[in-house]
């Protein structure tokens, strides 16, 4: 996990952590605490960006400790079919209602897999009526100015990195494409036709 101050990027902050546990080791502690209560919450003052990635389902720090014009990330997927079947009292969370609550902004890759797959960090503030759907920018929107971003330095923004897009991958390929493409380089192929293929395969 990165944390960044507000005058240094490390790869530690001050946390509260219980004694023997380091913040490198949080990540291994609490996918070992499924269905129990936290006995300590992280200490969040004084850093620019929180990024959890964990296998948690219990919350890790307090929304009202949140400081102006802090940003937090939230990455753990979705496991309401566990939950579903029996397997785990509750679902997978990092962040609490009050961090949705208190941003500005909430972000999201796709609204539409936070109400499919029953992502905790969203889905639950949601059906609480705390937010609403509608009000979750997704980044495209935010990339294509159709939605704006932080208005200014005090605002808490929060995104939900909950579906990968593969946007990042496809604009890199391109470049390669198009690199190969005038520098000579590699063997242009011909795709088999999915039609054509389709039919072959129902013969």
């Amino acid at each position: 996990m990165m944390f960044e101050q507000k005058t240094q990027t490390r790869s530690m902050a001050s946390l509260s952590v219980p004694r023997n546990h380091t913040a490198f080791g949080l990540s291994g502690y609490f996918s070992t605490r499924k269905g129990r209560d936290a006995d300590f919450l992280w200490n969040v003052r004084n850093i620019l960006a929180l990024i959890p990635a964990t296998n948690t389902n219990v919350v890790l720090f307090d929304g009202d400790l949140l400081e102006p014009g802090q940003h937090v990330t939230g990455i753990i997927g979705g496991n309401m079919q566990l939950v579903q079947g029996g397997f785990l009292k509750a679902a997978r969370r990092e962040i609490d209602d009050r961090t949705v609550e208190r941003a500005d902004i909430v972000a999201t890759n796709l609204r539409e897999s936070v109400m499919s797959e029953k992502q905790g960090d969203l889905y639950e503030p949601i059906e609480r009526g705390i937010t609403k759907l509608e009000d979750i920018i997704e980044l495209g929107a935010l990339a294509t100015g159709e939605a704006l971003g932080r208005n200014n330095d005090e605002e808490i923004t929060y995104h939900k990195n909950n579906n990968g897009t593969a946007a990042s991958e496809t604009a890199v390929a391109m470049l390669v494409y198009e690199k190969a493409k005038a520098a000579g380089r590699g063997t242009m192929i011909d795709l088999i036709d999915p039609v054509a293929l389709q039919e072959e395969f129902a013969q």
